[in-house]
């Protein structure tokens, strides 16, 4: 049975506004260990330490050329992918989800038709710090995390007070309002158990959806015996065992259920040479993401990186001003089924 091996470069838990860790990144790749231990040697023949960690190998220039290689080999030869995402946006994604869309659904609107949330969380990314002042954006996102986390009344009636402070604004005010005025909907939505800022799922719908199509049959999936990686066993675990059911994502993505995915384990990283494989794409493509986003941070190694990428194995979640392109990408998808389908199989 084929053998996949998942590592992620960027989780800070619910603080998705982390300014020093803006991105998180997943990466997964089909290999051997044999495969993987023999791209070790050859590449990094000399090395003394027992683990490949791309955090400390690329302090040091002389190391990206080894780096990039090994990367290169682990995308055309072993079917690596990476997906990366802005976590502000993910947040924001979130609260779309959480705060905003119950009142729509009970009064029959679709928000997630044609991407009507990816546009309404762009819209909010690109000009919510201007419009409604930056720091009170962040105070919104900020009291969003904490409700969300502890489920108590005074911190979800802050987050309400704080959207009526908001609502006023002529221009982005009234989507506030399921908060604003404390709707029934938002409520019962915020204070349930399974409601989380945890992104988990966010990025594993995309990453093992491709997993899927690129696996041509059973496979099993290992993961760093981390609470990082923890957080995305259980999402996982709970994809494994359903019914027979098909969900259009994207433009360039779509699952189907039950898995192929048969088992899914932890390792240590330090014995495992393919999952350290995984850690260096995770890495690479978090160092990309923070040159696009950051001058100080563009690098020989960054360029090189990207250039590794191509349509086929890289995917991404930014706020775009495109909204006819978001459109377009996510024209007849399937994503309030799939959200029903798989919170009944959470339930």
């Amino acid at each position: 049975m084929q053998q996949a091996f998942l590592d992620e470069s960027g989780y800070t838990g619910r603080d998705l506004l982390n300014k020093e860790q803006r991105f998180l990144v997943l990466s997964a790749l089909f290999i051997s260990e044999d495969d993987a231990k023999a791209l070790k040697a050859q590449y990094f023949p000399s090395l003394q330490s027992p683990e490949l960690k791309h955090q400390t190998l690329t302090r040091r220039s002389q190391n990206w050329s080894a780096m990039l290689a090994v990367q290169r080999e682990c995308l055309q030869t072993h079917r690596g992918i990476s997906f990366v995402a802005d976590k502000q946006y993910l947040c924001v994604l979130k609260f779309l989800d959480d705060c905003i869309e119950p009142s729509f659904c009970a009064r029959g609107f679709d928000f997630y038709k044609d991407g009507f949330n990816h546009a309404m969380a762009s819209v909010l990314c690109r000009t919510g710090p201007t419009i409604f002042g930056a720091q009170e954006f962040e105070s919104l996102m900020r009291l969003y995390i904490r409700a969300s986390a502890t489920k108590e009344s005074v911190d979800i009636d802050a987050l309400c007070s704080h959207a009526r402070t908001l609502r006023s604004n002529e221009h982005l005010g009234d989507l506030l309002t399921p908060v604003a005025d404390n709707h029934p909907e938002f409520r019962r939505e915020i204070s349930s158990p399974n409601t989380s800022t945890n992104v988990a799922s966010s990025l594993l719908f995309g990453l093992v959806s491709q997993l899927e199509s690129r696996s041509g049959g059973e496979y099993t999936l290992t993961h760093d015996a981390s609470p990082a990686m923890r957080k995305y066993h259980d999402a996982i675990v709970s994809m494994m065992h359903t019914d027979v059911a098909d969900f259009r994502i994207s433009d360039v993505a779509s699952i189907s259920f039950p898995l192929q995915l048969k088992q899914i384990v932890e390792a240590d990283s330090k014995a495992s040479t393919s999952l350290q494989l995984a850690d260096l794409l995770a890495g690479g493509v978090h160092t990309v993401a923070k040159s696009l986003f950051d001058a100080a941070a563009q690098s020989d190694y960054s360029t090189s990186v990207l250039e590794l990428y191509s349509d086929d194995n890289f995917m991404f979640m930014f706020p775009s001003s495109d909204c006819t392109d978001i459109r377009d990408r996510f024209a007849n998808t399937e994503t309030a089924q799939m959200i029903d389908f798989i919170g009944r199989v959470i339930d």
